[in-house]
């Protein structure tokens, strides 16, 4: 996947795709809170698409609403993904 930038929230985010060397083991995705100069999305890129498409929209959820719990963002970004999939979403590579 190449890397991309997008606005989320009224703010130019850097979406990057990272190999599992450059994160956290125990993490997929991480968004910068609070967001500074450069905000930056990173996404493990060695996963599967639903693993994918979840932890987009869950990292993009951080991003757009800063102020939302974890267990929230968590349940909300698994829903969204859940209804795409059943919708025939898929994103091409």
């Amino acid at each position: 996947m190449a890397d991309f930038n997008c606005k989320i929230g009224g703010i130019m985010w850097r979406v990057k795709f990272v190999k599992s060397s450059e994160i956290s083991r125990t993490a997929w995705g991480t968004c910068d809170h609070p967001p500074g100069r450069r905000p930056t999305i990173c996404i493990r890129a060695s996963m599967t698409p639903a693993q994918r498409i979840d932890t987009i929209i869950h990292e993009t959820l951080h991003a757009a609403l800063p102020l939302l719990d974890e267990a929230a963002v968590r349940s909300t970004a698994t829903d969204i993904a859940r209804v795409l999939t059943k919708s025939g979403y898929r994103h091409a590579e």
